[in-house]
């Protein structure tokens, strides 16, 4: 799993793109944890974890 910190929610397509599509990522921010697939982001159907 690839993980990042960020003040805000923001997705880095550098870190996003080269992952393939079952590959979990999770953004660390003040307001807690967002995980999902990069699958699950680019449908954008996806729950948040």
């Amino acid at each position: 799993m690839i993980e990042y910190s960020s003040s805000r929610l923001c997705f880095k397509e550098d870190i996003i793109e080269p992952l393939n599509d079952e590959d979990e990522f999770a953004v660390h921010t003040p307001y807690g944890v967002f995980m999902m697939t990069k699958d699950e982001f680019r449908n954008r159907d996806g729950l948040w974890r």
